[in-house]
């Protein structure tokens, strides 16, 4: 201590800075002794192995959940499942909501149309894609098949609940009906030919069990006197469905050949059906007095019109319809890009398309 008194001394410390000086002199000197028998120690080795067996740990994890392709239904997969998949996440969310509004895939070719998809995606997970041949619809049971048979009958008096349950196209035995409660009757077997919906195949199995009595036949023939006006005929009563009918039924109207017959099948193709009959007037070279002279002939069912969704369609299909250019086609597609899913056709009506478009297209569009 003499020696840090006298050193004190000659620099003037006073008491206290001595005090100071001393602890730290102290201190400085543990700090060197305490590093100095750390670094001669040995890192401990189990504490490497803890570390090592955690980031595996974490890898095997991260790769569990690393998204992968495997065999999936678009129909019933979950949404935890969509997002495993290794694809982009604008298509598994357009996935959800394309089911979520009761949208559903009946082929593999329907996944192509789901919005943001393109054809490097599509190829890639194609073969993954698994929809069954039936695909159940909201989960309603399917109809139970009645059985049909064959047995004799008369057409112009068998019942509705008769005709039911014989062998027979289904469109064939509504245009029975329908052919009966207008006043035609059946005076010869071939007649039932000339009923839409029955085809060759089916006339053969039924032929040998039609009965058309001959007292029934003569009753029924018109006196010389009738007008041929109010005498039934099969041709021009028995109705025509403009959405399932073939050429070769349409030309066997009065007016309309072959050609014309070809080109209606084609317009109807292009349109996705027809919802009016009115709509034969756009068929190019059918003239408005074949049209209106045939007109109670022709009947429309609605539930056959094809549909596009417009929140999956492109602008190439779009505009692939009749009443949709390419103009109206972009338009909409950067609307929808814009804006989101659509839930409601109406909206094109106050953005985009006028009144009288509109009423022409909402039985063509869908969401």
């Amino acid at each position: 201590m003499g020696f840090f008194n006298k050193l004190a001394d000659k620099l003037r410390l006073t008491k206290g800075e001595q005090v100071g000086a001393l602890l730290l002199l102290v201190c400085i000197v543990c700090t060197i002794i305490v590093s100095q028998n750390i670094g001669n120690k040995e890192p401990n080795r189990a504490d490497y192995s803890i570390l090592e067996e955690y980031i595996q740990r974490k890898d095997s994890i991260r790769e569990a959940n690393r998204p992968s392709l495997f065999a999936f239904n678009p129909n019933t997969i979950d949404s935890a499942s969509v997002f495993k998949l290794d694809i982009p996440n604008r298509i598994r969310y357009n996935l959800i909501n394309y089911r979520k509004h009761g949208g559903s895939f009946r082929k593999k070719s329907d996944f192509r149309k789901l919005y943001g998809m393109n054809d490097s995606i599509y190829n890639s997970i194609a073969s993954y894609l698994i929809i069954p041949n039936k695909t159940p619809d909201n989960n309603h049971k399917e109809p139970s098949i009645k059985k049909e048979k064959l047995f004799t009958f008369n057409p112009n008096t068998i019942s509705e609940s008769s005709i039911d349950s014989l062998k027979m196209p289904a469109n064939a035995k509504s245009n029975i009906l329908k052919y009966r409660a207008k006043g035609g009757k059946f005076r010869t077997k071939e007649d039932l030919k000339k009923i839409y919906g029955m085809t060759e195949q089916s006339y053969a199995e039924l032929e040998n069990y039609i009965s058309i009595p001959n007292e029934e036949v003569k009753t029924e023939q018109p006196s010389p006197t009738t007008s041929k006006e109010t005498t039934p005929s099969i041709e021009n009563i028995s109705p025509i469905e403009l959405n399932s009918c073939t050429a070769e039924q349409l030309i066997e109207i009065k007016g309309i050949g072959k050609v014309l017959s070809e080109r209606i099948i084609k317009y109807r193709k292009l349109l996705g059906g027809f919802y009016s009959a009115e709509q034969l007037h756009e068929v190019y070279g059918l003239s408005d007095e074949v049209i209106n002279e045939n007109r109670k002939l022709f009947t429309t069912d609605k539930s056959l019109l094809s549909k596009i969704n417009i929140n999956f369609a492109d602008t190439k299909e779009l505009a692939s319809h009749p009443y949709i250019d390419y103009k109206l086609a972009k338009e909409i597609v950067r609307f929808r890009s814009k804006n989101g899913y659509i839930k409601d056709i109406s909206v094109l009506k106050v953005k985009l398309i006028d009144d009288k478009l509109y009423k022409k297209l909402e039985y063509y569009l869908e969401c």
